[in-house]
């Protein structure tokens, strides 16, 4: 697991803003040391993992991010869905932007 979180979070009031990166096959980002409440969270992939750019309609340019609302973790699945079941772990490398109430 190699999810890395900038040095310098924002703050406004009571919310705060955190960002970072995460590694392809990440399953989860642990967010509880930040935050009391997450609001939102973001995601943008560094590189897609399908070279062939004929097939653009397969592309997958977005994991899927899942918060968990009572542990502050959030989980990673990959944005392309095999028979409606989507596989653990993110696809692709990206960086991420979580936005919450302050813990």
């Amino acid at each position: 697991m190699v999810v890395t979180f900038d040095t310098k979070p924002t703050t406004f009031g009571d919310r705060l803003i955190v960002t970072g990166t995460y590694a392809v096959d990440d399953t989860t980002i642990d967010a509880t040391e930040f935050f009391s409440e997450i609001h939102a969270c973001f995601s943008m992939p560094t590189a897609a993992t399908d070279i062939d750019t004929r097939l653009l309609r397969n592309l997958n340019f977005a994991d899927l991010f899942t918060i968990n609302l009572s542990t502050n973790v959030i989980t990673i699945t990959e944005g392309t869905s095999i028979n409606g079941v989507l596989a653990a772990g993110a696809d692709n490398a990206g960086k991420f932007m979580i936005i919450g109430r302050r813990g």
